[in-house]
């Protein structure tokens, strides 16, 4: 991973943030105080907020509502007007409750937020277009306004908004849900020309399994008419435009790319093709199916060359077949003249949503390079990645490319290594702008950031829809203290262990409610890859964060998802509770958990090295053995006389290899002999590590 230490050697020096430890700093914006931390310094004005970035950057903390219902999601400064912003807001997944809010932003570290149209269908992309008009995309359409028809105080004048777009697919038809992927995302080209996503219906065409998808089977169509051009959802179209706002845009369209499940970011190369990243369909593992971005080039956009097929729902991972469509006539290799691969991979389940170039003053050290926001809630989400490009603007393909996934427990990220194929290399090296946004209690929330948006002075905007947040990315002056996150999955093993009444009450919600057909196949199962712990979707919620709050189940998401009973977030549409009665029952079976589970406090280095263990399986590591020769038992991991040494873990205590009381070579937990912590019944006692002379004090 790159570091920016090259960019800030270079800046003027970097004196200490002038508003450091100032005890009259403001309070964070609205509604956020329970979810960030203050930390007694600004980031270009704003209350800075720990949020893991490259040393060169800080995040700031801009506005917040209380609106529960708020979901910002895209921004756009209006012309000539710096920090006056206007937000889309999602407000959640009903026609007619979404909203554009003004932001004031001009005195920080205060800003206002205001809601200026209202009854909008799921509002989405937010841009300026031709004659510089502001366009804003709902499920079934596009309207636009001139910028004078935003007053000073950010009120649009209605009669001036008009309509270029209408009869796009809605998400709901008839009373019943038409589309799971409805939200509208268009670009326009140098011309004018429109170019606009309609995400696909379902996850993987499930109900066409064996024959041709009717959602994105345009250029395989068996002429039976089952691939209807006014249904094919995975696809982008393009719409001509006519010259003027007054004559708008064709009603007819052209689709130029296939097999797009659902196209959360376009922008424009320097070359002229398109640039697209993919939300792939959803495996219950959480490392594939990976995302992707995809080039769909100025020759097919233009309609010189036949438009292609990028895969949905047959393919993943490049050339992968899906088990579903394996006896399917479509080949995903590279023999098949219709079907082409993504250009680059992107983090798997990363949810991609935005693709942006950067162009401004403020980070120079990015200038022209792609930037890509990752929503997803699973291990590879919540960061902000930018890459270099070549002179096309795509991103440049590395042999060894590796992304960033979340620790299952305490410590840091992970890099983990992108596939390799015969064909190819399909993966660049991407470097985090935002390292890791995971929620650390009293700290921060897990991010799921949307949209990156360049405003006029280079300042990075973006929105947080999940913490309802507008934050911004700025030049840091000083690094904050690294986020050290503590594990508290052994100290809630230990609990279940321990309490028979608590352990029942798990048993009943994992088995009455996170295995059930309404919620399995969500959530990844509510389990890691391959997790072999003791309670592994104990283990999960944990890392969630403020997925389970001990004692309060309101302020608990497992809890207020499944809120209120028959229009909640969970379970998922289609899949609903068969009664009113099997849907209070699990609310209630979950509430009971929750309000059971004690507010745990983790012993000395529990479930590491050196912490209590009374068997292996509470010791949370590879090689783990529980030692119990002498005193009390602990947690271990064999050393030799070969490589006598022992890892550490971040927020534990530093390990050191010692001789057991058996002989054995093993790693203990060390001490500091003037104030020693260790576990009750053990003393700090100076011993040579095994086979060598040089001591150190440990835990014995």
């Amino acid at each position: 991973m790159r570091s920016f230490a090259l960019a800030l050697a270079l800046l003027a020096g970097c004196a200490a943030d002038p508003y450091d430890n100032r005890p009259d700093l403001p309070p964070l914006a609205s509604g956020k105080l329970d979810d960030y931390a203050q930390t007694g310094v600004r980031c270009g004005g704003w209350p800075r907020v720990s949020i893991d970035t490259d040393e060169a950057l800080c995040v700031g903390v801009v506005a917040g509502s209380d609106d529960r219902l708020f979901k910002p999601r895209a921004l756009l400064e209006l012309p000539g007007r710096p920090y006056e912003l206007l937000v889309t807001d999602l407000a959640g997944w009903r026609p007619g409750s979404g909203r554009v809010w003004y932001l004031d932003a001009r005195t920080p570290p205060s800003a206002t937020l205001t809601p200026v149209l209202e009854g909008l269908s799921l509002p989405h992309q937010i841009t300026l277009g031709p004659e510089g008009w502001i366009y804003v995309g709902e499920d079934t359409r596009i309207t636009a306004f001139p910028p004078e028809a935003v007053g000073p105080d950010g009120a649009i004048d209605d009669a001036q908004i008009v309509t270029v777009l209408d009869g796009l697919p809605p998400m709901d038809r008839d009373g019943s849900r038409n589309s799971f992927h409805p939200l509208t995302m268009f670009v326009f080209d140098e011309a004018g020309h429109l170019y606009v996503n309609v995400g696909a219906y379902s996850d993987h065409c499930a109900g066409f399994v064996g024959r041709e998808c009717w959602e994105t089977d345009g250029i395989l169509d068996s002429g039976d008419g089952s691939a209807r051009a006014g249904d094919w959802g995975a696809v982008i179209r393009r719409y001509d435009y006519e010259g003027s706002i007054e004559a708008g845009w064709t009603a007819s369209y052209r689709v130029v790319a296939y097999g797009l499940r659902n196209s959360m970011g376009l922008a424009f190369a320097p070359s002229g093709d398109l640039l697209q990243v993919e939300n792939s369909r959803d495996f219950r593992e959480s490392d594939r199916p990976y995302e992707e971005l995809n080039v769909i080039p100025r020759a097919e956009l233009d309609g010189e060359v036949a438009a292609h097929h990028y895969g949905w729902p047959y393919c993943y991972d490049v050339y992968s077949t899906s088990d579903e469509w394996a006896g399917y006539d479509f080949r995903c290799s590279p023999d098949n003249p219709d079907y082409r691969p993504p250009h680059i991979l992107l983090p798997p389940h990363g949810a991609p949503l935005g693709l942006t170039y950067y162009h401004g003053e403020l980070l120079d050290e990015l200038e022209g390079r792609l930037l890509v926001p990752l929503h997803g809630y699973r291990p590879a989400g919540q960061r902000l990645l930018a890459f270099d490009v070549d002179p096309n603007g795509l991103p440049i393909r590395t042999e060894g490319a590796t992304y960033l996934v979340n620790p299952t427990g305490a410590g840091t990220s992970e890099a983990v290594p992108y596939p390799s194929f015969a064909e190819g290399t399909f993966a660049a090296q991407g470097d985090y702008l935002v390292e890791a946004w995971y929620e650390v209690d009293g700290v921060r929330p897990k991010g799921a950031p949307v949209a990156p948006y360049v405003g006029s002075d280079g300042t990075l905007w973006i929105a947080d829809d999940k913490n309802r947040s507008i934050l911004m990315i700025g030049r840091a002056q000083g690094a904050l203290p690294p986020v050290q996150r503590v594990d508290l999955y052994p100290a809630y093993r230990r609990a279940l262990n321990e309490d028979p009444e608590l352990r029942g009450l798990y048993d009943a919600m994992v088995d009455g409610v996170l295995r059930s057909p309404q919620c399995s196949g969500c959530h990844d199962d509510f389990r890691f890859v391959d997790d072999d712990a003791q309670y592994p979707e104990l283990r999960y919620l944990v890392s969630l964060g403020n997925w389970i709050r001990p004692g309060a189940p309101e302020d608990s998401i497992l809890y207020t998802k499944l809120q209120p009973l028959g229009g909640a977030d969970m379970p998922p549409p289609g899949r609903e509770w068969p009664t009113t009665e099997d849907g209070q029952a699990a609310l209630d079976a979950i509430g009971a958990f929750i309000r059971a589970l004690p507010d745990v406090t983790p012993a000395f280095n529990e479930g590491w090295i050196g912490g209590p263990c009374t068997t292996d399986d509470d010791c949370d590591y590879d090689g783990a053995r529980c030692f119990t020769g002498s005193g009390p038992g602990f947690c271990t991991l064999a050393c030799t006389l070969e490589r006598p040494y022992c890892p550490d873990r971040t927020g534990n205590a530093t390990t050191f290899c010692v001789e057991l009381a058996d002989g054995s070579g093993g790693c203990v937990a060390q001490c500091d002999a003037s104030d020693a912590i260790c576990l009750d019944g053990q003393g700090c006692e100076s011993r040579a590590r095994f086979g060598q002379t040089r001591e150190a004090h440990v835990c014995q």
